[in-house]
């Protein structure tokens, strides 16, 4: 079982591009931190790994600016 639609791979968020939603899942593959949202998937950089499985199960936001990534707890 995929923990992304089938026939589709997590996408990678572009420069000022957010991703925005319910955090289901977040594990590594491939050398990727894989965020699994409600309405997809975002591979992101690994090293995000320990701070996005704080946020399972919580709404977060994950921004891109300049190739920087910062997240936030929306629930807080």
């Amino acid at each position: 079982m995929s923990a992304f639609p089938p026939e589709s791979e997590p996408r990678r968020l572009a420069d000022l591009e957010e991703a925005r939603d319910h955090l289901l899942r977040v594990f590594l593959k491939d050398g990727y931190c894989v965020a699994v949202f409600k309405f997809g998937a975002c591979a992101l950089p690994a090293e995000l790994e320990p701070k996005l499985l704080e946020l399972v199960g919580r709404k977060c936001a994950i921004l891109r600016i300049e190739g920087r990534f910062l997240v936030r707890d929306l629930e807080r």
